[in-house]
């Protein structure tokens, strides 16, 4: 991203400036996704060595800036019959450029909070909705970088704007659990406030990178099971492992030829559907039919920990990353109020 020596202050309120678009509708360069009923918005340009410096014609407003990422999660992304990997082409390219334009004027206040914490949700709910695409459609480790970059970036901009508790603590637990392998976000949340560390979320997360580290996937996926979509979306490849883990585990416990585990229980206790859990042991070399589970420490010892676990399922809503996930967390509260009633 373009770092500027001296401070600039946007002036455009449009979402694609004047002169860009003029130029790119004389080279017809305009995407299918501006043309017709959609508007034009600015693309992500590179810096070059010779470059002319960003005039604040040229570079929009905060209100602009929030503005078009709603746009662009409102009216492009969720498009569910358009192919996927293309509208997220689209809008990781126009969101690169908003945060472009946030690091060119050097905006620090509530409005980036708020573009930031969006298109972090963006990348999350990405990592899930396109898992399924080869990686010359949807390549995880750029999409993984991006989260990484954006989210480092919003926790600092937190620390110096009012921001709601449940924006910090979903920011917060992202940061977790996207990166329970690293040691890194667990330092960085011994620095912060006790308010934040004891947080019913923030809480989960750091049991749930302790029981990573323990192997403890009982216990692990019973916590796990507790938080938002988004944020079990956001510890995904964890969680997957922790499956895998599982399945070899169980291999060396309930080793014998008269043994049989059923196998709705073990999806139950992995919170993953059943025919996952059927995958997995296809792939595995696990013996399974659809009542039990034959589990062989010959066969645990020769699985992989690279076998990936493919159909997990969560119950996503595209409109969580422009409102968070506390419309859920809301709604489990009620859910438990009316069985304690």
């Amino acid at each position: 991203m373009i770092k500027c020596t001296r401070r600039l202050s946007g002036e455009c309120t449009d979402m694609c400036p004047q002169k860009e678009l003029r130029m790119r509708c004389k080279e017809r360069l305009l995407h299918r996704y501006e043309l017709g009923r959609f508007e034009p918005v600015k693309e992500f340009s590179r810096p070059a060595a010779g470059q002319a410096t960003p005039q604040p014609r040229d570079i929009r407003t905060g209100s602009t800036l929030l503005r078009t990422t709603e746009y662009l999660i409102n009216t492009i992304f969720s498009q569910e019959t358009e192919p996927l990997n293309v509208v997220f082409d689209f809008v990781f390219d126009r969101l690169r450029a908003v945060r472009q334009d946030i690091v060119l004027q050097s905006l620090s206040d509530e409005t980036a909070c708020r573009i930031l914490a969006i298109i972090v949700r963006f990348h999350v709910m990405s990592s899930y909705l396109l898992s399924e695409l080869p990686v010359d459609k949807f390549d995880p480790a750029i999409n993984s970088s991006h989260l990484l970059e954006c989210t480092k970036m919003l926790l600092v901009l937190q620390d110096e704007n009012e921001v709601s508790s449940f924006v910090r603590e979903e920011i917060a637990a992202i940061y977790i659990l996207s990166n329970l392998s690293s040691p890194a976000p667990f330092y960085w949340a011994l620095e912060q406030p006790k308010t934040l560390r004891i947080s019913e979320t923030i809480s989960a997360s750091l049991s749930l990178g302790r029981l990573y580290r323990e192997r403890n996937f009982v216990r692990y996926f019973r916590i796990l099971a507790t938080l938002p979509s988004l944020l079990q979306i956001s510890a995904r490849q964890f969680s997957e492992r922790m499956v895998i883990f599982a399945v070899k585990n169980y291999c060396m416990a309930y080793h014998s030829p008269n043994c049989k585990y059923p196998r709705k229980k073990f999806a139950q206790m992995c919170s993953v559907d059943a025919n996952v859990i059927t995958d997995v042991c296809a792939m595995s070399s696990v013996e399974c039919d659809a009542e039990n589970i034959r589990f062989h420490k010959g066969t645990g010892a020769q699985i992989s920990d690279d076998v990936r676990v493919s159909g997990v399922s969560y119950k996503v809503d595209r409109k969580t990353i422009l409102h968070g996930s506390n419309a859920e967390i809301e709604r489990k509260k009620i859910v438990a109020k009316v069985h304690v009633l």
